[in-house]
């Protein structure tokens, strides 16, 4: 059982992380080469894409990890701690969305009165987002390196 926990936690988990890696790689630098207009724009058009992709992905992985720490609640050591750094890792992950990014997509899409320029709400969002990135890896790392009884 704790090998079908790991194998939807990894598939899980991976799916996430690779949207994650998208974002950082392809989306934000591209959104550095717009003009604040254009920005203010492109969110308001596409971006409510992102959290109807990015929320179920999220707890896919949250409810797989989750899953197989509680499936491992009788057991010590090494095994319950990895599911419970990955589980750490995923809500971590989880928590930032309302602490920072909430209210950076309202100023992005030009909803809220930008208290900064685009340009620095921007930069911000793009650190919290390669925090998001690293948190989802590192769990990824970790489910990976969960041991499975041989068959």
């Amino acid at each position: 059982m704790n090998s079908l926990f790991k194998t939807l936690a990894l598939i899980g988990n991976a799916a996430f992380s690779g949207a994650f890696l998208f974002v950082a790689v392809a989306i934000v630098p591209f959104w550095k080469t717009l003009s604040d207009t254009d920005l203010n724009s492109w969110f308001d058009t596409f971006f409510w894409r992102f959290p109807t992709i990015m929320i179920p992905l999220n707890l896919i992985a949250f409810i797989a990890i989750a899953s197989g720490f509680f499936y491992t609640r009788k057991e010590e050591g090494a095994l319950r701690k990895k599911w419970l750094g990955a589980l750490a890792c995923i809500f971590l992950c989880s928590i930032t969305y309302p602490i920072f990014f909430d209210g950076s997509n309202q100023v992005l899409s030009g909803a809220v009165t930008p208290a900064k320029s685009n340009a620095s709400t921007l930069d911000g969002w793009g650190n919290w987002h390669l925090l998001r990135t690293s948190l989802s890896l590192l769990s990824l790392g970790i489910v990976a390196t969960i041991p499975t009884p041989n068959t």
